[in-house]
């Protein structure tokens, strides 16, 4: 018993709790609608109707009065637009069918139907235009030769159905009108191939150029008596000539890359040097000795390599050049240039003989 009166006080003091705090918030959503209502007012007396029906739309979502669905209908009747009109005038009956004034809004709504079927009626009386020029970017102006252009070809109008003159213009082009019937829920064409205008004076490009009658003449004898001209001589063409070895690019290249090779080599040369020396100073060492020998192995092959590479490449520059030499037509005949390899015992080596 004690239990269930302490759970019914506890769910009374909840209830209390709630009250206030349920107030506190329709009192806010009734001062929001107010506050939406006053600045529809305004935007509605100073003729601002898009603003008063957003405003309107606002105060009706805080607080559901009837009276703000007669202020919708109203802004729509203003902005024209018929059938959303008509929706809110019938729906503000629906809320109040006992509404003071209901004479007006019935009145309203037979209003807003014969307009809604005035513009049905009216839409159903057009047609559509669709103007092509060649070139395009054409203005088109209708029922009117001069003013503010209705569209830039290619263009689609919407006409109302009947005879209409449409003129057709562009800057360096001449002006061209037609007459066009535009048929009720029909497309109607024209197509318009722009004339250039043509200056004073100057030919037509699209023309060919008149011919030139001259009247046959005798041929016009040379008077040995008059002064000669004296013409210069045009040079003869030069036979192509080849370039010496020393501009080839090929000479450059191989030279560079002697020396960088060469350069190696006896970096890694110089290197496996110190290793020897380190390798025999820490000839007591266990470890030491046998990893100093194998990068002194090392470098030395890498240096032997490197100098290899220099002396086949030197080879090839000085083959090359001989070749080109013995191939310039500018040297006489009798120069020659032989290069030979040579052996011996002692190792081999590279021999150039020649007459020069």
């Amino acid at each position: 018993m004690l239990r269930s009166l302490a759970t019914l006080l506890t769910l009374l003091v909840l209830f209390a709790g709630s009250q206030p705090a349920a107030s506190r918030a329709r009192d806010a959503k009734l001062a929001l609608s107010r506050k939406h209502f006053e600045a529809a007012e305004t935007h509605y007396e100073q003729g601002r109707f898009t603003e008063a029906l957003a405003e309107y739309r606002k105060a009706h979502s805080y607080k559901r009065f009837a009276a703000f669905i007669f202020n919708i209908a109203q802004c729509y009747r203003q902005l024209k637009q018929w059938k959303q009109s008509l929706f809110n005038y019938r729906l503000y009956l629906s809320k109040e069918p006992n509404a003071s004034n209901r004479a007006e809004v019935l009145r309203r709504i037979r209003e807003m139907a014969k307009q809604l079927a005035l513009q049905t009626a009216s839409a159903r009386a057009y047609g559509k235009l669709t103007v092509v020029t060649k070139p395009p970017g054409a203005q088109v102006l209708l029922n009117k030769l001069q003013g503010k252009p209705d569209g830039v070809t290619p263009s689609i109008l919407r006409l109302k159905a009947g005879s209409h003159l449409v003129a057709v213009r562009k800057k360096g082009y001449r002006t061209a009108h037609r007459q066009i019937v535009v048929t009720v829920g029909r497309m109607s064409l024209i197509e318009v191939n722009l004339q250039p205008l043509v200056e004073p004076g100057r030919l037509d490009p699209r023309r060919p150029a008149p011919r030139r009658l001259v009247p046959d003449q005798p041929p016009r004898r040379r008077d040995p008596l008059a002064r000669p001209l004296h013409l210069r001589p045009r040079p003869l063409p030069r036979a192509h000539q080849p370039s010496p070895f020393y501009e080839r690019w090929w000479f450059w290249t191989g030279v560079v890359l002697a020396v960088v090779t060469a350069g190696s080599g006896t970096y890694l040369g110089v290197k496996a040097l110190r290793l020897s020396d380190e390798w025999k100073k820490a000839a007591g060492d266990v470890e030491e000795p046998k990893q100093l020998l194998r990068e002194g192995k090392s470098a030395r092959l890498g240096a032997d390599i490197m100098f290899g590479t220099s002396a086949a490449i030197g080879l090839a520059v000085i083959i090359g050049a001989a070749v080109v030499g013995l191939d310039n037509p500018e040297r006489p005949s009798r120069n020659r240039t032989r290069v030979l390899p040579s052996c011996s015992g002692q190792g081999c080596s590279i021999t150039v003989t020649g007459r020069f």
